[in-house]
């Protein structure tokens, strides 16, 4: 009986599928970058400054809506104000649309963003701007002619969703809830009485204020879902 003194070849598990398990979890929010990436490019606002042509072109105003033109709804999803912005808005989506994807699932994670995007320019439009405008206010005349572009109302349901998922004590996280509310609000009551240069912040103060309490809403759903299905 002999002893085996070669030297044991130390097996490593193979990389491949643990990138592939990656990818298929994160695939909404890699698509989301992607198009992203893809909208910079053609656009020329990787690098650059997004143009006023640009912005008329793909944006959105409230008064698109009753326009006939609400598929801008999708295409200012994808397109952000410049160089600067485009990062920001990749770090936010890979960070934030993350974290509440792999939490909660792709299904939930596209709900969250879509859902929250486009709910959002329907409160904004019909709730907000349009009174408004109907009341005479110049405020909202020019909130309903406000064209934007930007992921952000998205990221910011999917912001509602994934604070709501982390594993925080139920005082934490209502506290994160609402010190997050108060900075929103905040932030619109900051552009209120701004120039009309502001309104297009303004706008998008307000989708913040809306989508970030609808991810939580998407939140609740997925958490009756899930315990429905338990």
């Amino acid at each position: 009986m002999s002893d085996d003194t070669s030297p044991r070849v130390k097996r490593h598990r193979p990389i491949l599928p643990h990138i592939r398990a990656v990818v298929v979890r994160l695939r909404f929010t890699l698509l989301m970058m992607a198009g992203l990436s893809v909208a910079a490019w053609l656009t020329d606002t990787g690098f650059g400054t997004v143009t006023a042509r640009t912005i008329d072109l793909i944006g959105f105003a409230p008064r698109d809506l009753w326009e006939l033109e609400a598929w801008r709804a999708l295409t200012s999803a994808f397109v952000t104000d410049g160089a600067g912005h485009f990062i920001l808005a990749l770090g936010i989506v890979a960070v934030v649309v993350g974290i509440a994807e792999w939490r909660t699932g792709t299904p939930t994670a596209v709900l969250a963003f879509w859902g929250a995007h486009l709910a959002t320019i329907v409160i904004e439009s019909l709730l907000v701007a349009l009174p408004l405008h109907l009341s005479g206010s110049l405020l909202g005349t020019a909130l309903v002619a406000a064209r934007d572009v930007g992921p952000s109302a998205g990221y910011f349901g999917c912001l509602g969703l994934a604070l709501a998922s982390l594993d925080l004590g139920g005082p934490v996280r209502l506290a994160g809830f609402a010190g997050t509310l108060a900075v929103l609000a905040a932030i619109v009551l900051m552009h209120v009485s701004g120039s009309a240069e502001e309104t297009r912040e303004l706008s998008a103060a307000i989708a913040h204020l809306i989508a970030f309490p609808l991810g939580v809403v998407v939140w609740c759903l997925h958490e009756r879902r899930r315990r429905s299905s338990a």
